[in-house]
């Protein structure tokens, strides 16, 4: 084995490339993220040995061959994908790991913001979640009765505001959350809304945020249990809405649809994590 490595760079549009990288993800048995814009490779004797990706915001399939684990050789690929996003203007990086990495990436900067189930952390390399509860904080209304609703990429066809208003009966004041995978689409859904609930004064909009995860953000590569997916990004979801963006904004109640398709296992992890109370208030959840 050399002790000299050969990084390189390439679109997701180079296939054959592309192709190399999916055959030794594969052989570490992860897998390759649809939705990676730019990877990073590194190589011995032609050989990839490592590599990582760039989707958004958001580094993903990162991976090590076995050989060069435990010798920090991570942090060289960080390093690399970095100087890619810095390059590309990207100089605030999320990143979705499992805890045993989290040490390594804390190297370069990163600093957790939460964990699931002992088996995906969710890091940034910014301050951006603090900048982001205060920006929260002007809308922060005082009261015994503050709902919220989530809604994940959200159709406009199927929007029900009479449900809204019987939600907003139910509280003094409403936050609407919208998560959308394609933020192209986010401000004219917001604008829309706040069209259709114009006659509210006690309502608010707030638009796409990288705390609130939507499934198509949320990356599968690292987990082997494909079943165990729903849990983890809901676990991981629920828990940064109720210890930081729930006690910016003093929301006490979150409504939910309950002929809607939030699913079972996302309504089991909501109930379990919202009745908490050891770091920050339970959320009642309210099903209408």
């Amino acid at each position: 084995m050399n002790e000299w490595y050969r990084f390189r760079e390439f679109e997701a549009t180079n296939e054959r490339q592309v192709d190399r990288v999916k055959d030794f993800l594969d052989r570490n048995e992860l897998v390759l993220s649809d939705d990676v814009e730019l990877f990073v490779t590194a190589s011995d004797d032609g050989e990839i040995v490592a590599c990582g990706g760039i989707s958004g915001k958001i580094l993903k399939c990162v991976a090590v061959t076995p050989r060069l684990r435990g010798k920090r050789f991570v942090l060289k690929v960080i390093d690399e994908l970095l100087e890619v996003a810095k390059r590309r203007g990207q100089e605030e990086l999320f990143l979705f790991s499992t805890p045993k990495n989290q040490e390594y990436f804390e190297a370069k900067g990163f600093s957790l913001i939460e964990k699931s189930k002992d088996e995906a952390i969710l890091m940034e390399n910014s301050n951006n979640l603090q900048k982001y509860k205060e920006s929260l904080m002007r809308y922060k209304k005082p009261g015994d009765n503050i709902g919220s609703i989530v809604y994940c990429d959200l159709n406009i066809e199927k929007f029900d505001k009479n449900w809204v208003y019987k939600a907003k009966e139910r509280c003094d004041f409403l936050h609407i959350f919208l998560v959308n995978s394609n933020d192209k689409n986010n401000q004219e859904k917001c604008q829309y809304i706040k069209d259709v609930l114009k006659s509210y004064d006690e309502i608010k909009i707030h638009g796409n945020s990288e705390y609130l995860i939507s499934k198509a953000t949320f990356p599968t590569y690292f987990i082997k249990d494909k079943e165990h997916i729903q849990a983890l990004h809901a676990e991981l979801d629920l828990k940064i809405f109720k210890t930081h963006i729930a006690p910016a904004l003093n929301i006490t109640h979150r409504f939910i649809d309950r002929n809607g398709d939030i699913g079972e296992i996302y309504s089991n992890e909501m109930e379990r994590i919202f009745s908490e109370s050891l770091t920050t208030p339970p959320i009642k959840v309210v099903k209408i």
